[in-house]
C-alpha cells in the first residue's frame, strides 16, 4: 500500500494486519486513493477472519467513514455477530452488514427513491401463470403444458434467469435466429418471448421484479451520500451475476476502498481465467471480471493479499492430514500424504501473471512474514443466484478393507469404541471412511459417534453433518437423532403443501371442481380437521361407496341408506337412515355457501379469496391450528409447533398476494385453483434454528457451517456424487450447451454445474478442524446397489494408508450400544439365536437389571406364538343355529381355510360394497342373459341349432337389455366406461350363443334345463345351488346327463384339487342333476348315467392377425371347446361330436379333432394321449360323487364341532389360500411366527382314482 508519510520508518505489525502504526507520529496511516484489494487464500486459510479484523480496526480509527459488508443473505446475522465480537467496544456504529437486496432498500430510503413495489417469486409465478393462461392459444409449445403442476415454475425460473443475465426481448430475438433449424428450441424461445412480453406488459408501471431491484440501485448509487467514500467489502461469494457486476461497477466509482475475498491457492494467477474444469475456475473468473471493471473505471492496480501460508495459524493448525486435504484435493498431480509431513501446495511455482504483470503480491510486513497471524475459521457462502453446483468426474472404485484390518475393540462395559478415535485408522488420524448397509445405518452411525464425542467434551455445535441427498438423509436424521436425544437443526426449506391444513384446502377445491365426486369428498373428510368423527366418516364412506352418489345436487336431498345396505328390520333401517342424513346435513351445511357462491360461472379473484377466508373462519381452522401448536409444545416438538404457528398466516399472505396482484381479474374455479396452487407451491415455512447448541444437518450448497471440529459427510456414493442435474428446466441440457456455444450467457450448463459441484465438495470437506468422516452405504432405501463415489477413490489416492471400515462387521462396544443403548443388538440376537455371544449376554444382563419391564415385552414379542383359533360346539350351535346352509363354493372355501369360512359366513365379515362394475359383474350379466335365452328356448321346445342367426341376435339383445336395465339399479348406465363395457359384453354374449348353437348342432345332446335349483341334505348341512345348464342324450334304456357350468375365467378341472375339497362344484352339480333326472324319469325305468361335467368359458377370443378367413371360425370354435370330464363310452363320444363317429363299424373315427371337447384320436382310432385326462368311466363318476357326499358330511361335522383352525393350504407351485384373501389383517397368519401351511401334494389323476378305490372297495 502507499504509505507516503511512513515510507522511511520501521513499520510495526499491529494486532490486525492492514493498518500500520508509524513510530514517528504514532498514527494509523491508510491509503487515500480508491483501490481494490483481493484477499486470496484457500478454504480455511483466514480470509474472512482477516477482513473482519481489517474492518473492525479501520472502523474504530476512522469513525467518520462508513464500512459496508456485503455478504449473502443467509450470512448477514453471523457476520454481524463476528464483527461485534472482535470490535474493541463491542459496537459497530459505522459498520453495516448488508446483502445486495437489503443494501438496495437502505439506499432507496436514504435517497428517497420512489421504487415500484417489488414482485417476489410468489407474485412473479402468479402473474406469469395468469399471463400464460391468457395467451395459451398463442403458445404452441408452452400452452399444452401450462396446466401441468410445476411447469409454470420452470418457465418462471427461465424468466428469472433471463433477467439475472440481462437478456431482454432483443436478446431473445438473437437466440431465435441462432436456433435456426432446431425446431423445438426455436418454439420454446418464441413462446418465451411471447410470455416475457406479456409479463412485462402486465408489470409495466406497477411492479418491478426482485432481479430488477439491483438495476434500479445501480442508477441511484451516485446520489447516495452513504455510499460516497465508503469502504465496500464483499465476502462469502463464489461468483456474481451480470446484474450484480453492474452494481459493483457503479460502487467502484464512489467508494474509497473495496475488499473482495477470493478462494484460491496462493500460487495461482488472478489474471487468467483458466479452464472450466479447474478447481478455482469460478474464483479466477471473478477476479478477471473485477480486473476488467477496474480498468474500465480507470482505477489503480489492485492489491493482492495472500493469507494462510502458515498452517499453524489457520483452521488446520491441529491436523496435518486436513491441511494436506485442503492443499491437494482435486489438484493434479496427486501428491500422497506421508504421515507426519505438512503438505506443500500442488502445482509447484506461482503461475505467470502476478509479478510479470507488475502487480503487488503482498502488502507491507504481511509480504515479509508471508502469512497472517490468525487462527482461521473460514466460511464461504454460495450465492444462490450465481451458482448451481454439481460435479462430474469419472467415478473410481474404492477398495473396501477387511474388518480384520481395523485395530482393536473394547469391552462392552467400557462403552467406548476405537472406531471414532483417530488412532483407529491405519496411517490416518483425522480422515476416515465408513461403509454401512443403508442410509438409516449411516445416520445411526453418526448418532453413535456423536454420543462418544459428547463424552469427550465436544459440544453439539462443534459437529456438522452434510448429506449428498437431503430428501433422504434429512428425514432420517430428524427421526434417528430425536430417538437418540440429539438436538439438531435440519437446514432444509420446508414447503407448506404437505401441511394438513393446506391439504384440506386443496381437497376443498377438488370437491367443488369435480362436483362432490366420492374420492374428493372423502379426501377432505379424512383430513386432520374434519368436522366428522372417525366413526361418522367411516359410515359415510361406506354409504357413498355402496350407493354411488355423485354430484352436489344429491347432497341436498334425503338419502335412503337401509335399502343400499339391504337392512330389512324396520327399527334398524330407521336408525341408519336418521344417522346418515344427520351426517349428510352437517357436511352439506358446511359446504353449501362456498359451493353455491363460487363453483359455477366466473368470478373475480377477490371474490374467490373472500369466499375461502369466510369458509376458513366458519370452520374455525385458526383455533384448531392453535390447539395443535400447544399440543406440539407440550410434547417438545418445537419444529412442528413453529410450522403450525405460521401456516394460517402464510395461507392468508398467499390470498392477500393474489388479491393484490390479480384481485379484479375474472377467472373460473379451475383457473383460480391453479393460481392458488402456484402460490402455495412457492410459499415456505421459515424454520429458524430453535437452539444454540445443536447439530446442523445440511447439503453441499445451502448450508453454512462455521467453527466445525468434526464433520460427517453422508451419502458418498455414485447415486449422489455427481448429483443429478435436473435436466435443465424448460431448456434441455443439449439446448443450453448449444446456446453457450453460440456465446449466449445463461446459467451454468449441466457440464459447468458438474465442475462447480467439485468446488463445493472442496469447500465442504475442508470445513472441519479435527476430523472428517466420509460415510457411504452399500444400497439405497430402494434396495438398489450403490457404489462408492469417485471421491472415495480420490481420498484413497491422497491417503494411501487410509482403509475403509465396514461398520456392519464391527463388534466394538459403542457400535453395539449405538444410539439405542444396545436395543437393536439385543433384538438381533434374539432373532438370530446367538445367545452364546458374550457381548449379547452383557446387554441382556443390563436390560434384565435396569429395564426388566421393557425386556419382558421384547421377550414376549421374540417368542410370540399365535393362539390357536377355536370355537366351542355350543358357540358353533348358536352361530350356525343347528343347520348349515350354503352353496358348493362356500364349502370349497371351508376346505381352503376354515378360519376364513368362519369370518366370512360365521361372523359375516365382508368387504365394503362398491357401486362399480367389477369383473364378476361381467360374468353375472352374461350368465343371467344366457339363462333367460335358454329358458325361453326350452319353454318353446326348440333346440339351439334350430334358431336362425338373426333371431339369435334379436333374442340376445332383448334379454341382455332386460338384465342390464335392472342390474344393481342401473349401475351400467352410470358412466361412459360402463356403457362401453356393455358393448363388449353384448359381443361376448352373441359369440357365446353362436358357439353353443354350433356345438349342439355338432352332436345329439339337447338342453333340458337351465339354472336348475336344487337342495341336498348332508347331515346338518343343507347344500343349495343352481346348475347353469343340463344336457341330455336319451337312448332306449339310458339317459346320459351332462352338466355345463359357465365360467368367465379360464378354469380347468383338477382332480387333485377335487380330492382336497377345493373343487367339488361340478361333481355336486352332477349329483343334483342325476338325482333330479332319476326322480323325474323313474316311471320310465331308464338308467341315469353321467355323461360329463364341463366348464364353458364365455369370452371374446383374440386371434392372430395372420389367421386366414377360412380358418378363423375353426380357430374360434377350438378356443371355445368345453373342458372337464366326459364319459369314455363310444356312444357318449359319438353323441357329443359327430366327428368322432366312424363312417362304419364301432369305435372312434381315426385322426380327428373334436370341435366341442378337447378329444382327439390317433390314426388308428385310439384316443390321443393328451386327451385321456378328459375321460372317465361310469364307475369313476360314481366314485367322485360318493367321495363328494362323504366329504361334505365330514365338513359339516367339523364346522358344527367348532373347527375354525388357521391352517391355509400351500400347493407345490407355492400358490396358497392366502394369496387373494381379504382377511389377512384379521388372522395375521405368518409362517415366521411358527404357523404352518397345510402342504398339499399335487396328485395325478391315477393317484386320485387309486385313493378313491382304496376308500370304496365295494365300487370295484
Amino acid at each position: 500500500m502507499n504509505y507516503q508519510n511512513c515510507r522511511n520508518d520501521v513499520k510495526i505489525l499491529h494486532a490486525v494486519w492492514q493498518g500500520y502504526l508509524c513510530r514517528r507520529c504514532q498514527r494509523w496511516e491508510w491509503r487515500k486513493e480508491m483501490a481494490v484489494h483481493f484477499i486470496l487464500g484457500g478454504s480455511g486459510r483466514g480470509k474472512s477472519y482477516y477482513l473482519n479484523h481489517i474492518v473492525a480496526a479501520r472502523a474504530q480509527e476512522e469513525k467518520d467513514k462508513t464500512f459496508i459488508m456485503l455478504v449473502p443473505e443467509q450470512a448477514t446475522m453471523q457476520v454481524q455477530r463476528e464483527i461485534v465480537q472482535i470490535s474493541s467496544n463491542r459496537g459497530i456504529m459505522n459498520i453495516e452488514v448488508q446483502s445486495f437486496v437489503r443494501l438496495a432498500y437502505r439506499i432507496f430510503g436514504e435517497t428517497g427513491t420512489a421504487s415500484l413495489p417489488v414482485l417476489d417469486d410468489m407474485g412473479k409465478t402468479m402473474i406469469l401463470h395468469k399471463v400464460l393462461l391468457a395467451k395459451e392459444k398463442e403458445l404452441p409449445y408452452f400452452g399444452k403444458n401450462v396446466h401441468k403442476k410445476g411447469y409454470v415454475a420452470q418457465i418462471k425460473s427461465f424468466l428469472s434467469e433471463m433477467m439475472q443475465y440481462g437478456i431482454e426481448e432483443e436478446g431473445l430475438d438473437d437466440m431465435i435466429r441462432a436456433a435456426g433449424s432446431k425446431a423445438a428450441l426455436k418454439k420454446k424461445l418464441e413462446d418465451m418471448k411471447t410470455a416475457y412480453s406479456g409479463f412485462r406488459d402486465y408489470l409495466k408501471d406497477h411492479y418491478i421484479t426482485s432481479e430488477e431491484v439491483l438495476t434500479v440501485l445501480s442508477g441511484v448509487v451516485p446520489q447516495s451520500k452513504l455510499l460516497k467514500n465508503c469502504v465496500i467489502c464483499l465476502d462469502g461469494f463464489t461468483g456474481f451475476t451480470p446484474v450484480q457486476y453492474r452494481l459493483i461497477r457503479e460502487l467502484m466509482k464512489v467508494c474509497s476502498d473495496m475488499y473482495l475475498t477470493v478462494i484460491m491457492d496462493e500460487k495461482q494467477s488472478v489474471f487468467r481465467t483458466g479452464e472450466k474444469h479447474e478447481l478455482f475456475y469460478l474464483s479466477r473468473k471473478t477476479t478477471v471480471h473485477f480486473m476488467k471493471m477496474i480498468e474500465e473505471n480507470g482505477l489503480a492496480e489492485p492489491e493482492i493479499i495472500r493469507v494462510g501460508e502458515d498452517t499453524g495459524k489457520t483452521r488446520f493448525r491441529k491436523s496435518a492430514e486436513l491441511d494436506h486435504l485442503e492443499k491437494q484435493l482435486f489438484r493434479f498431480p496427486v501428491k500422497p500424504y506421508k504421515t507426519g509431513e505438512r503438505s506443500e501446495r500442488a502445482g509447484g511455482q506461482p503461475e505467470s501473471g502476478d509479478i510479470a504483470a507488475g502487480h503487488s503480491t503482498a502488502a507491507g510486513p504481511q509480504s515479509q512474514a508471508g502469512t497472517c497471524d490468525i487462527a482461521a475459521s473460514e466460511s464461504t457462502i454460495a450465492d444462490p443466484q450465481s451458482q448451481a453446483g454439481t460435479c462430474d468426474i469419472a467415478a473410481g472404485e474404492s477398495t473396501i478393507a477387511d474388518p480384520q484390518s481395523q485395530a482393536g475393540t473394547c469391552d462392552i462395559a467400557a462403552g467406548e469404541s476405537t472406531i471414532a478415535d483417530p488412532q483407529s485408522q491405519a496411517g490416518t488420524r483425522d480422515v476416515s471412511i465408513h461403509v454401512l448397509a443403508q442410509p438409516q445405518q449411516e445416520i445411526a452411525f453418526v448418532a453413535e459417534c456423536v454420543k462418544k464425542l459428547r463424552r469427550q467434551g465436544y459440544r453439539y455445535r462443534d459437529i456438522g453433518v452434510v448429506a449428498g441427498d437431503m430428501e433422504i438423509y434429512g428425514t432420517l436424521a430428524k427421526d434417528v437423532f430425536a430417538q437418540a436425544g440429539i438436538p439438531c437443526f435440519i437446514d432444509q426449506k420446508k414447503s407448506i403443501l404437505a401441511n394438513p391444513f393446506v391439504s384440506m384446502l386443496d381437497a376443498l377445491f377438488d370437491m367443488m371442481q369435480y362436483d362432490f365426486r366420492y374420492d374428493t369428498v372423502m379426501r377432505y373428510l379424512r383430513g386432520k380437521y374434519s368436522p366428522l368423527t372417525r366413526e361418522e366418516t367411516d359410515l359415510l364412506d361406506n354409504y357413498l361407496l355402496a350407493s354411488g352418489i355423485r354430484g352436489s345436487r344429491r347432497w341436498s336431498q334425503e338419502w335412503e341408506a337401509a335399502g343400499v345396505f339391504r337392512i330389512r328390520e324396520e327399527s334398524k333401517a330407521a336408525k341408519l337412515n336418521e344417522s346418515i342424513n344427520d351426517i349428510r346435513s352437517r357436511v352439506w351445511t358446511a359446504f353449501e355457501e362456498i359451493n353455491g357462491s363460487i363453483r359455477t360461472e366466473k368470478h373475480t379473484v377477490e371474490k374467490y379469496a373472500a369466499a375461502l377466508v369466510q369458509f376458513m373462519e366458519q370452520e374455525d381452522f385458526y383455533h384448531k391450528l392453535e390447539a395443535d401448536v400447544e399440543k406440539f409444545r407440550a410434547e417438545g416438538d418445537s419444529e412442528s409447533a413453529k410450522e403450525y404457528e405460521q401456516i394460517y398466516g402464510i395461507v392468508l399472505d398467499v390470498l392477500d398476494r393474489l388479491v393484490e396482484l390479480l384481485g379484479t381479474e375474472e377467472t373460473g374455479l379451475k383457473e383460480f385453483r391453479e393460481l392458488l396452487d402456484t402460490g402455495f407451491s412457492e410459499a415456505r415455512v421459515g424454520m429458524i434454528p430453535p437452539g444454540v447448541d445443536q447439530i446442523v444437518v445440511g447439503d453441499l450448497t445451502r448450508t453454512r457451517l462455521n467453527h466445525i471440529k468434526h464433520l460427517f459427510f453422508l451419502g458418498a456414493t455414485d447415486a449422489n456424487i455427481p448429483s443429478a442435474t435436473g435436466g435443465g428446466g424448460v431448456l434441455s441440457s443439449s439446448e443450453r450447451s448449444f446456446l453457450a456455444q453460440e456465446d449466449f450467457t445463461l446459467a451454468p450448463t449441466d457440464r459447468e454445474k458438474i465442475y462447480t459441484e467439485q468446488f463445493y465438495l472442496y469447500l465442504t470437506l475442508t470445513k472441519p478442524e479435527e476430523h472428517l468422516y466420509l460415510c457411504l452405504c452399500e444400497s439405497g432405501n430402494d434396495g438398489k446397489e450403490q457404489k462408492p463415489a469417485y471421491l472415495i477413490d480420490r481420498m484413497q489416492k491422497l491417503y494411501p494408508e487410509l482403509t475403509v471400515c465396514v461398520e456392519e462387521r464391527r463388534k466394538d462396544a459403542v457400535h453395539i450400544l449405538g444410539q439405542d443403548t444396545g436395543l437393536g443388538y439385543l433384538i438381533q440376537g434374539l432373532r438370530n439365536r446367538f445367545f452364546q455371544d458374550k457381548k449379547w449376554q452383557q446387554i441382556f444382563s443390563y436390560y434384565k437389571e435396569k429395564h426388566e419391564e421393557a425386556l419382558q415385552k421384547i421377550l414376549e414379542a421374540a417368542f410370540y406364538q399365535p393362539a390357536q383359533a377355536a370355537l366351542t360346539k355350543a358357540a358353533a350351535d348358536m352361530l350356525y343355529q343347528d343347520m348349515l346352509r350354503g352353496s358348493a363354493s362356500r364349502f370349497e372355501l371351508y376346505a381352503s381355510c376354515a378360519y376364513r369360512y368362519f369370518l366370512q359366513y360365521g361372523l359375516c365379515l365382508k368387504e365394503r360394497e362398491e357401486r362399480a362394475v367389477a369383473f364378476y359383474d361381467i360374468g353375472n350379466i352374461i350368465h343371467e342373459s344366457l339363462e333367460l335365452y335358454t329358458k325361453d328356448m326350452i319353454k318353446n321346445h326348440r333346440k339351439w341349432q334350430d334358431i336362425s342367426e338373426e333371431e339369435r341376435q334379436e333374442k340376445a339383445e332383448e334379454y341382455f337389455t332386460e338384465v342390464t336395465d335392472q342390474y344393481k339399479n342401473g349401475l351400467l348406465q352410470d358412466t361412459f366406461r360402463s356403457r362401453h363395457m356393455m358393448q363388449t359384453m353384448k359381443r361376448v354374449l352373441n359369440r357365446t350363443i353362436k358357439t353353443i348353437s354350433n356345438q349342439m348342432g355338432d352332436g345329439e345332446f339337447e338342453t333340458i334345463g337351465s339354472e336348475l335349483r336344487f337342495e341336498q341334505v348332508h347331515g346338518p348341512l343343507v347344500l343349495r345351488g343352481s346348475v347353469d345348464r343340463i344336457d341330455r342324450l336319451s337312448t332306449e334304456d339310458t339317459d346320459y346327463i351332462s352338466i355345463v357350468d359357465y365360467k368367465t375365467g379360464e378354469k380347468e378341472i383338477s382332480l387333485s384339487d377335487f380330492y382336497y375339497g377345493l373343487q367339488m362344484q361340478l361333481v355336486i352339480y352332477l349329483q343334483a342333476a342325476v338325482d333330479e333326472a332319476t326322480g323325474r324319469r323313474r316311471s320310465l325305468k331308464k338308467e341315469i348315467v353321467p355323461a360329463g361335467i364341463f366348464y364353458f368359458h364365455p369370452k371374446d377370443p383374440m386371434l392372430d392377425g395372420y389367421t386366414t378367413e377360412e380358418n378363423r371360425e375353426a380357430e374360434i370354435m377350438k378356443s371355445f371347446r368345453m373342458k372337464g370330464l366326459i364319459n369314455e363310452a363310444d356312444e357318449v363320444l359319438h353323441a357329443v361330436d359327430h366327428r368322432l363317429r366312424p363312417e362304419s363299424g364301432s369305435g372312434l373315427a381315426a385322426g380327428v379333432h373334436s370341435g366341442v371337447v378337447p378329444i382327439s384320436t390317433k390314426k388308428d382310432g385310439d384316443i390321443a394321449k393328451v386327451s385321456k385326462k378328459y375321460l372317465a368311466t361310469e364307475d369313476e363318476f360314481d366314485l367322485l360323487m360318493q367321495y363328494t357326499r362323504d366329504t361334505l358330511e365330514g365338513m359339516s361335522e367339523d364346522i358344527m364341532g367348532g373347527g375354525i383352525g388357521i391352517r391355509p393350504y400351500r400347493k407345490e407351485d407355492d400358490s396358497t389360500s392366502c394369496d387373494y384373501c381379504p382377511y389377512h389383517a384379521v388372522c395375521r397368519f405368518d409362517p415366521r411366527l411358527g404357523q404352518e401351511y397345510r402342504n398339499l401334494k399335487e396328485l395325478t389323476d391315477d393317484e386320485v382314482y387309486t385313493n378313491l378305490r382304496s376308500r370304496y372297495p365295494e365300487k370295484e
